[in-house]
């Protein structure tokens, strides 16, 4: 990835932007992929790197905050009929883009571009770094193909907050659900020599069923 892309972007926030907000936007787009990041180009990248940290300031686990706007044509040429925005930043979980994608899709709208940093947030700041220490912070930048109404912003707000609310309690217990499914094959396998064996195996089968599907 090239930096001179992101050095770019840098140059694009405002006149005395502080070494934190600059940091916040290198390690925001750390992981992104070149090919989106110059389908944007710098002044998008700078632009939703200060929403992104706006949006993380002060955010305490298990709120989510969004935010929600639309392009005219005349912000993007690319889309003659406008462009909305969403940006939401919540903490990492599993699921997440796809849930998201598919409360956008029940509007009858397709994703143009959609952006996924995790960034983990320590004391003395963000980072692209996985660190078992510190906790995942999702982040997500999605461009539609055209413009939702201005009329349908909120409920398309409460929506999203609804979907994100039942991922968090769908699965929020996955993990630990999973490992019992490992538990399981262990003592299955050291179950009596006196159950047959292909009932074992039967057992274990549907046990990597459950696994690969759940």
């Amino acid at each position: 990835m090239p930096v001179s892309l992101i050095d770019q972007a840098v140059k694009a926030l405002p006149a005395r932007t502080p070494d934190e907000a600059k940091h916040f936007l290198r390690e925001f787009f750390a992981k992104v992929p070149q090919d989106d990041m110059e389908i944007l180009g710098a002044d998008a990248l700078a632009q939703i790197a200060q929403e992104h940290q706006k949006l993380s300031q002060g955010r305490k686990e298990n709120e989510v905050r969004i935010s929600i706007s639309t392009l005219s044509a005349k912000d993007d040429p690319t889309a003659p009929a406008g462009r909305t925005i969403i940006d939401i930043c919540n903490d990492d979980m599993a699921f997440l883009v796809d849930s998201v994608a598919a409360e956008v899709t029940r509007y009858g709208r397709l994703v143009h571009l959609l952006l996924h940093p995790i960034l983990y947030r320590g004391k003395v700041g963000v980072s692209a770094k996985a660190s078992e220490h510190e906790k995942a912070q999702s982040h997500m930048h999605i461009r539609l193909q055209s413009a939702i109404p201005d009329a349908q912003i909120p409920q398309l707000d409460h929506d999203l907050r609804r979907v994100l609310s039942h991922v968090k309690y769908a699965t929020g217990d996955w993990i630990a659900i999973r490992q019992k499914l490992r538990d399981c094959q262990k003592s299955v396998l050291s179950a009596p020599q006196h159950f047959p064996r292909e009932d074992i195996e039967e057992y274990l089968q549907f046990l990597d069923y459950l696994w690969d599907n759940f």
